[in-house]
């Protein structure tokens, strides 16, 4: 027939496993995002102060991890990744938002020592 493969079946593998390696990490990004500041070691105002180097992260990511140097590609993996982090910045600004409201009906217990206790209200009489 004259017809010839002209990607061998391993070349081939080799870049589909690569691909979907390489958007499966790269989409779990904003996940850690969230889970860092659940975890309160990252706040949503930090992030929101970083973005130009998350941007510039994720574009390097984008670079270096697409299988081929044109700019289409590079942007098909950026594109959604920027948009997933800016959705996790939200989630961790409305979380910051959550938890500042929750410790403000909470009593201030700052101005004490760890050895020093704290006074207990009087009980009410049966």
């Amino acid at each position: 027939q004259g017809v010839e493969n002209i990607v061998s079946v391993d070349r081939y593998l080799s870049f589909f496993i690569r691909t979907i390696l390489v958007f499966g990490v790269g989409f779990l990004l904003p996940l850690l995002l969230v889970l860092l500041n659940f975890a309160g070691i990252l706040s949503g105002a930090r992030l929101v102060s970083w973005w130009r180097w998350i941007l510039f992260g994720v574009f390097i990511f984008a670079a270096v991890a697409t299988p081929t140097g044109d700019p289409i590609n590079l942007l098909l993996l950026a594109g959604p990744l920027i948009i997933l982090v800016g959705i996790a910045v939200g989630v961790c600004l409305l979380n910051d938002r959550r938890r500042r409201r929750k410790r403000a009906g909470e009593p201030e217990f700052d101005e004490f020592d760890d050895d020093i206790t704290s006074p207990i209200d009087d009980p009410e009489p049966i």
